[in-house]
């Protein structure tokens, strides 16, 4: 148990730094495309929003943060339309889709079939 959780905590931490690369060579409006049926980011991965969030407020931290990245945005990143920045307790702003905190499953690959709303709590973005 503790192995997987501690692979897992390692692909979350390589997905993170892979995700904050994209969103970071994304200047502007934020990094996402409409995938079939979801919200994903540029690359494909699809976006998912977790139930303990308020409209503007992320409640994912720690062991959370770890397995459900944030989708963070860029200096240079401004909210359009639907899309708002939420700024999260360690400064750093994270895209939010009409309000509520944008995040990756660590689980998930680039363009293939979303697996995190199997977990209790979280749900695609449609």
């Amino acid at each position: 148990m503790r192995t997987k959780l501690k692979r897992r905590a390692s692909t979350a931490l390589l997905a993170l730094s892979l995700g904050m690369a994209g969103v970071c060579a994304h200047a502007g409006g934020p990094p996402v495309n409409r995938a079939p049926g979801f919200l994903a980011d540029t690359a494909g991965r699809a976006l998912y929003t977790y139930d303990k969030d308020t409209a503007g407020t992320s409640n994912c931290y720690a062991q959370c943060a770890v397995l459900w990245p944030p989708l963070l945005a860029g200096d240079a990143d401004a909210p359009t339309g639907d899309f708002t920045l939420v700024v999260r307790k360690d400064g750093r702003r994270q895209w939010a889709f009409k309000g509520m905190p944008l995040y990756y499953w660590v689980s998930d690959r680039p363009s293939a079939a979303p697996t995190g709303e199997a977990v209790a709590g979280w749900h695609l973005v449609r």
